[in-house]
């Protein structure tokens, strides 16, 4: 066997190299002269000549004057893509197990990109929010050009991996302290502190918090604002309990179960969940608890369906097309191309007070629809 490299071949290989670089457009105009291209390729001068010498034969280059070579061949210029129109929204949760506050928002980002001429696609995956995302992201990312991200209860390892990335991102929901991307969220910190401030006021000594153990950037927020009224109290501080659940109707009755026997038992709950609250409603009813006598209720989320309960539900409210509006305005941003300060936006909700605070406004409401029921 022959195992003594033949010149022809390392010639192409070096042709090959060449005619690589100048369709590249490595050189510019003029090659470099033998010496330093033979140095640069790690090569005879001699084999480099020959290879040159094919370069010339096909009309790549040509000697010029001073023997130089000047470069015939137009590098090829990249190839340009058309800018992506489509924006991917990240969520854990399928469109028709959203809450009905947030299918309003998906709708009202869809229609305003749709307006911008961009597109808006759901992709719902719990890989996307394991602990260990990133393998999932990276395939996401390469599927298909993206114009902009759109973050839902994004976990703080996805936010990492989005900033490190340098994405075009936006978090719907609260950004975690430490990540610096754009966001939009209600302020739950203010809201949570002004509810513990409002139980206080009506006298009530002991009060938890219902809130998922998930661990989210807002609910983070959530239970700071909670404890930071009564921290700030002197003397005798009132109770206050931040009871944790796993986020199922086993979880929550479980919970509400342990806080109803203890020696004393809470007088004032705040949900975090607006589903959630009607599970806490249920529940305190099957256990003989009357609401607005025995405890209090306030909900820290709003949806339309709170509407519809009696005694009507105390909540945070804030205008949904507001925060669809500037949600819009950003995403809309993003996806143009523009550059987008990494801020945390809040909008404050206000409080709605409704039955679950107190007996007295609920008898109140019922004379004075008997009153207008008794009017000739």
């Amino acid at each position: 066997m022959n195992m003594i490299p033949q010149r022809a071949s390392l010639v192409n290989e070096v042709t090959t190299i060449l005619r690589k670089s100048l369709r590249a457009g490595v050189w510019g105009d003029f090659l470099p002269g033998e010496r330093a291209l033979s140095t640069q390729i790690r090569i005879s001068r001699q084999t480099l000549r020959a290879a040159l010498e094919q370069l010339r034969r096909e009309g790549l280059i040509k000697v010029a004057p001073g023997r130089r070579r000047r470069i015939l061949l137009q590098p090829h210029a990249p190839k340009r893509r058309a800018p992506s129109k489509q924006v991917v929204m990240l969520s854990p949760f399928p469109l028709d197990a959203l809450r009905p506050s947030v299918i309003f928002l998906v709708d009202e980002l869809r229609e305003h990109l749709a307006e911008a001429g961009f597109h808006l696609e759901l992709h719902v995956s719990n890989r996307y929010y394991s602990r260990h995302p990133f393998k999932a992201l990276e395939s996401l990312l390469h599927q298909k050009p993206t114009a902009s991200w759109i973050l839902y209860l994004a976990t703080l390892q996805m936010q990492r991996w989005f900033l490190d990335r340098g994405l075009p991102v936006l978090v719907v929901g609260s950004s975690y302290p430490e990540i610096a991307l754009p966001s939009v969220d209600i302020d739950y910190r203010a809201a949570c502190r002004h509810a513990v401030g409002t139980f206080l006021g009506k006298g009530h000594r002991q009060i938890a918090f219902l809130i998922d153990n998930t661990g989210r950037a807002g609910d983070q927020e959530s239970k700071i604002g909670f404890l930071e009224t009564i921290q700030k109290l002197e003397g005798d501080r009132p109770q206050t309990i931040v009871a944790e659940h796993n986020g199922t109707l086993r979880g929550i009755c479980s919970k509400l179960d342990s806080l109803m026997r203890a020696p004393t038992p809470p007088s004032a709950f705040l949900v975090a969940n607006s589903t959630h609250v009607l599970t806490v409603i249920g529940h305190l009813l099957r256990l003989g608890v009357r609401l607005a006598e025995d405890v209090v209720l306030i909900s820290r989320d709003d949806d339309s369906f709170l509407e519809y309960i009696v005694p009507t539900v105390a909540r945070y409210s804030h205008p949904p097309a507001l925060f669809a509006r500037k949600m819009s305005r950003i995403a809309v941003q993003l996806a143009r191309g523009a550059s987008v300060p990494p801020k945390r936006l809040l909008l404050v909700p206000q409080l709605i007070k409704g039955d679950t605070l107190g007996l007295v406004a609920f008898e109140d409401r019922l004379s004075c629809n008997l009153r207008v029921a008794s009017r000739p």
